[in-house]
């Protein structure tokens, strides 16, 4: 420093003789200060790059460690993948990442087929999916010939990248890929970047995984309770089908009237086990064309209590049974087992009483003919605050119930091929609706 030398030469002048001897001890001291000044000066640059080091070490475990962080979104995989590409783009330094899914059927259906991205690319959308194809054409071939898999930094023709195989299982489902501007005095494609780049395509995978095992397991879930309730259903080829209507119903009405799609999804299970209390009831009362005694009525009336107690030891289905327990129950509180009112009334019975009701009214029954649509509509309307939920009935009026229609009219050719082969006399009757 200026100063240092400043103040060298202010003491040289004070010397009263100029020797040798003092001239070379005050060189030395130089010296030894200058010394010091280089040591400190490469301390302190170490210090900075150690704490640079740190620093984007630091970043990259953080990064990593949100990558591998576990997700119970397995009902949304699609958004658990998003956000580890945007933790790429917005915390890792790469201007765009992908995640491109193979269509099989063996994958989850949210995810398959599909490509996500964050970012913005330096090619067109066109060209990127191509070359995630074919990136991931290569990767599968090399896994199905034993060879090492084509990972890591390569020149693809849209620029350099880093691209990892996503894994489903064991084969490969996808491939993840992410790029970034290169700059000689700084490459983005170290071993670091790398490594962070496999962490998120690891996570990606374990996501992919997940959200195929809870679709597959979810289906097959579905799949049991479907075919118990149409064994129950189809004690009484009139009500064949009325289970999957009401169910489908549900889960439109839960959505329209803003319920999020987990909750509509339970909804429409509640909708499907619903009447499954009249596996209790006498196979003669179901299929009765004529009127009902008021034992045979209280024998049907029992049925939500007894689907209550089948199903209260299911494991997490809690959320369900209100639904079977409350479907009868009316909004003016006459309604049956324990006569309920108004939002005393669990929603999902509120919810699947509405369409159980229109369903009854909108199919044919062994003691009636199905009602014209006109009037099951002025039936609903016309039940708004005494059988129905107002709320529910605006909702219910508005839906579109094309796919519905198309369900009851493959019912209704079912119902007239049977009718066909075995003939039954329908008793017109004032039959209580149950």
């Amino acid at each position: 420093p200026p100063e240092l030398f400043e103040h060298a030469a202010a003491h040289l002048a004070r010397l009263p003789t100029r020797s040798d001897t003092a001239l070379a001890d005050l060189v030395h001291s130089l010296q030894w200060h200058l010394d010091d000044i280089h040591a400190l000066r490469h301390a302190n640059d170490d210090i900075v790059r150690l704490s640079l080091s740190l620093r984007t070490a630091f970043e990259q475990l953080t990064l990593m460690h949100a990558l591998n962080a576990p997700t119970d979104d397995v009902r949304r995989p699609a958004r658990a993948v998003a956000r580890a590409c945007q933790r790429l783009t917005q915390r890792g330094g790469f201007n765009w990442a992908l995640a491109r899914f193979a269509s099989r059927p063996t994958l989850a259906s949210t995810l398959s087929g599909d490509l996500i991205l964050s970012g913005e690319p330096t090619a067109p959308l066109g060209e990127i999916r191509l070359c995630a194809d074919l990136i991931a054409a290569e990767l599968d071939r090399a896994a199905r010939d034993g060879t090492p898999s084509v990972a890591g930094a390569i020149d693809s023709r849209i620029g350099p990248v880093i691209a990892f195989p996503l894994i489903a299982g064991e084969e490969v489902s996808g491939v993840f890929i992410a790029a970034a501007d290169l700059d000689q005095d700084d490459p983005v494609y170290t071993s670091d970047r790398i490594r962070v780049i496999e962490a998120a395509a690891n996570s990606i995978s374990s996501i992919l995984d997940n959200a195929t095992l809870y679709e597959h397991q979810h289906n097959m879930f579905l799949g049991t309770v479907e075919a118990l309730t149409a064994s129950i259903d189809a004690k009484d080829p009139y009500t064949r089908g009325h289970s999957q209507r009401v169910a489908m119903l549900a889960h439109l009405l839960a959505l329209a009237v803003g319920c999020p799609p987990e909750l509509a999804e339970r909804v429409h299970v509640s909708g499907l086990v619903h009447d499954i209390g009249k596996i209790g009831v006498p196979e003669a009362v179901l299929r009765k064309p004529g009127r009902l005694s008021d034992d045979e009525f209280q024998l049907i009336r029992a049925h939500p209590e007894i689907g209550h107690r089948i199903l209260q030891d299911i494991p997490n289905f809690d959320d369900v049974l209100p639904g079977v327990l409350s479907h009868h129950e009316r909004y003016d509180g006459r309604g049956y087992p324990h006569s309920l009112a108004g939002d005393q009334i669990p929603f999902f019975g509120r919810v699947i009483g509405l369409v159980d009701a229109f369903d009854a009214m909108s199919s044919s029954r062994t003691y009636r003919e199905a009602m014209p649509r006109d009037r099951v509509l002025q039936e609903i309307r016309d039940g708004a605050g005494t059988q129905f939920d107002p709320a529910l009935v605006d909702a219910f009026l508005k839906l579109d119930l094309a796919a519905y229609d198309e369900a009851l009219a493959d019912h209704t050719t079912l119902l007239d091929a049977d009718e066909h082969d075995s003939p039954v006399t329908r008793t017109p009757s004032t039959r209580r609706a149950a």
